[in-house]
This record gives structure tokens, C-alpha cells and sequence, in this order.
């Protein structure tokens, strides 16, 4: 399925680039804002993503020219201005995320596929965390997150300890992280 998907949207990036189709450049991403989230992004080279915003973030995969991935959100780097896309590359609600500066991209804007949630979660604690049944520390522990996976925001409620819990899903299990664990993308 995913192949086929590649395949398809390879296609579109063809024909969008021999018709002249629209594409968002570095200067055209300020002005697109929220509306750059479920565009679908293209690179014409060999990319690297990134862990963090940032070109001396670590590198975390790279990947190929007409590879096409959906934009799961965005940021603007604070030292120069720049914008990034946030992405994923798996088909699994946890499945791995990174960051690919704009200036190595293009968006086509006549290829947006909805995303699904409220937002998305990157886990940045520097060990294993746990995941709970519920929104709070005395619910059990029903699953491990690991450093650098992200997944879908289902559902965010306040714990009794006062902070926001993130519902998500781990392996299947419906399970909930603290905010403090996991940095925090919305659409």
C-alpha cells in the first residue's frame, strides 16, 4: 500500500513539475502558515532529517529525491528564520519523526491529505518513560516510550497532578504520557 502511495504521488510531483504546478518555496511558507499542515512535501535530492529545527540537530534519516511525505506541522527556526516541516516516515501511529528545513523541499499545494488527531508528540526524556491507563501517575503503567518516537495526540486532559497528559496510542494499547515527557505539535 505504501509503495503504491509513493508511486502515485511520484507521478503527481511529475506532472505538477511539467505543468507548472504550484510548489511553496522558503519565501511562500511564511504566508501559508497552518495551512502548509497536510500539504504534501517533496524533496528533489538526497535530504537529511533531522532530530530537532535546527541544521546541527542530530541526523536521525535521510531521504531520497521524489520521496513525498505528508507535513504533520511546522516551525521557524529562532536563529535564522528559516521554516521546517515536521514528518513521518512509517505507517504506524508510532512511528519515527523528524524535521526537514523547507529550503530543501517543496510543497505541492494541490496535494493535501487529512491528518488525522488532535496533534503530534515527540518523546524528548532522555531515558524510557512510562505510559499509563489513564491521565495521571497513579494510573498503571501499560507500556515504555523511548527518546526521539512520536506519536498521534489523540486526547489532551489535566491529571490530578496538574499538568496536561497526552492519549496516545502504543503498540495498540491506548495509553496516556505526561506533557513534561514529549514535546508537543499541534495542527
Amino acid at each position: 500500500m505504501m509503495k503504491r502511495m509513493t508511486a502515485i504521488l511520484s507521478i503527481l510531483v511529475l506532472l505538477c513539475g511539467l505543468c507548472g504546478g504550484a510548489s511553496a518555496s522558503q519565501s511562500q511558507a511564511k504566508h501559508l502558515g497552518s495551512a502548509m499542515i497536510g500539504m504534501t512535501m517533496v524533496v528533489t535530492q538526497k535530504v537529511h532529517v533531522r532530530a530537532a529545527a535546527d541544521d546541527h540537530s542530530g541526523l536521525v534519516a535521510s531521504i531520497e529525491p521524489y520521496d513525498a511525505y505528508t507535513v504533520l506541522g511546522y516551525t521557524r527556526s529562532t536563529k535564522n528564520g528559516n521554516y521546517w516541516y515536521l514528518i513521518r516516515w512509517n505507517d504506524a501511529d508510532n512511528g519515527w519523526y523528524g524535521w526537514v528545513s523547507a529550503t530543501m523541499a517543496d510543497l505541492l499545494e494541490d496535494v493535501k491529505l487529512s491528518v488525522s488527531g488532535r496533534g503530534y508528540c515527540i518523546i524528548n526524556y532522555p531515558k524510557t518513560c512510562k505510559a499509563r491507563s489513564g491521565p495521571g501517575q497513579e494510573y498503571s503503567q501499560v507500556a515504555i516510550c523511548i527518546k526521539g518516537n512520536g506519536f498521534v495526540v489523540r486526547d489532551i486532559r489535566r491529571g490530578s497532578n496538574g499538568k496536561n497528559w497526552y492519549n496516545i496510542s502504543v503498540d495498540g494499547i491506548s495509553c496516556w504520557i505526561s506533557s513534561g515527557l514529549a514535546d508537543y505539535y499541534p495542527y
